[in-house]
């Protein structure tokens, strides 16, 4: 026959054998402060720029130090894709804008931009100049990142006023399968 211990003597014990354990510590001699370098900064942001591949809005990543404003984001969408942009073949349908000039103009919720283009702009140029706002404005002010911003785009030919928001946007670049290269080509 078994006898059974109260169980009220079991806790104070298991209390008592944590509390020496933590009184002895582990025997691991104290050091100084160890000096290793920089302390961590964290991750830097990225700017998302829509540019066009095969005929669709395509967001390319952008390393950014800290927030951008719309009217920053936008004059790099204007500067078109980068060398490493455009080997991925990634192109824009928005003219470059002219040396010197600040087409693009910035409140918030709402941005002006004026371009040299003499003829009608295009459904895909108005996606690359809304998506392009909306992700800095998101980057920008995160608190701000679902709210519409109001677009003005202004040409020689053409004045459209559009409301610019999230759900016209993709949101991350595709994945895309590396091919394997063809040893015959160069």
């Amino acid at each position: 026959m078994r006898t059974r211990r109260p169980r009220r003597l079991l806790a104070p014990a298991a209390l008592l054998t944590a509390a020496a354990a933590l009184l002895t510590g582990c025997r691991i001699p104290s050091t100084g402060v160890v000096q290793a370098g920089e302390p961590a900064t964290g991750l830097n942001a990225t700017l998302l720029v829509y540019f066009v591949r095969d005929g669709a809005l395509f967001p390319s990543e952008r390393p950014v130090d800290g927030a951008v404003g719309v009217e920053a984001a936008l004059m790099m969408l204007l500067k078109g894709p980068t060398r490493d942009e455009r080997g991925t073949l990634l192109t824009t349908e928005l003219p470059p804008p002219a040396d010197g000039a600040r087409p693009v103009r910035a409140t918030t919720g709402t941005v002006e931009i004026d371009l040299p283009y003499a003829k009608p702009i295009s459904d895909l140029a108005l996606d690359q100049l809304a998506c392009t706002a909306v992700a800095a404005q998101a980057l920008e002010s995160p608190a701000t990142a679902k709210a519409p911003l109001r677009l003005t785009v202004t040409t020689p030919v053409d004045r459209i006023t559009i409301t610019a928001d999230t759900k016209r946007c993709p949101m991350s670049p595709p994945v895309w399968e590396e091919q394997p290269r063809d040893p015959t080509r160069q």
